[in-house]
């Protein structure tokens, strides 16, 4: 049996309020590395590159960067409280 998930949407809605809380709350990370977090998730920027056009440089208010292991991490501290919900 094969079963294939796209998650990769998923990502995109990550709550970075949320997100930190979370992390603070569930998974006891505070000090420097709270942070540290805090500061990777809200101070993130993207922009979009077609040939030689740019467009501007906007803030990502949600999401977490994909196609990093890190990435994952943050995803599944995001949705472990649904576990608890399901027990």
């Amino acid at each position: 049996m094969l079963l294939a998930l796209d998650i990769s949407a998923a990502f995109d809605p990550v709550d970075h309020t949320t997100l930190v809380e979370c992390a603070r709350t569930v998974f006891g990370i505070n000090g420097a590395t709270l942070d540290w977090l805090r500061s990777f998730v809200t101070e993130s920027s993207q922009f979009i590159v077609v040939g030689t056009g740019r467009s501007e440089t906007v803030a990502c208010l949600s999401g977490v960067p994909q196609g990093s292991v890190f990435g994952l991490i943050l995803l599944g501290m995001y949705v472990s409280p649904v576990g608890d919900l399901i027990a």
